[in-house]
């Protein structure tokens, strides 16, 4: 996570949503160059897992609220920009998995969310 942080400070990027964090059991940063880290508990080191990277006070353009974990491969939080709050759900579905999309576990925090308005980023690996 240090690199990632690292990396997105060296690019000027303010939020980002990282896929295959292979981080288990919560052990992980919180908290690296100036970023804030909340990660998904990934069934082991080797695979899956989604993490969400942030700088906080950023010209107060933006807060990051309400972040939660959906099982292993998804989280979500709510984007504050000024007077607007979308509702942002990160996840990873892996290569293996055939399950139909409608099924992903996405969509259960997608049904917790108002009127179900919300931006997916998926990960989708061919």
């Amino acid at each position: 996570m240090e690199a990632a942080c690292q990396s997105l400070n060296l690019l000027n990027i303010n939020i980002a949503v990282v896929q295959e964090t292979k981080i288990p059991d919560g052990k992980h940063t919180r908290f690296s160059s100036g970023y804030n880290v909340f990660a998904t508990n990934a069934p082991s080191k080797h695979q899956r897992g989604v993490a969400l990277i942030w700088r906080e006070g950023r010209n107060d353009l933006y807060e990051v609220e309400e972040t939660r974990r959906y099982g292993p491969n998804v989280l979500a939080f709510q984007l504050v920009m000024g007077a607007d709050r979308y509702y942002v759900i990160g996840c990873y579905i892996p290569p293996s998995d055939r399950t139909p999309y409608h099924n992903f576990p996405h969509q259960k925090g997608m049904e917790q969310l108002p009127d179900h308005s919300s931006s997916c980023s998926s990960g989708f690996q061919c």
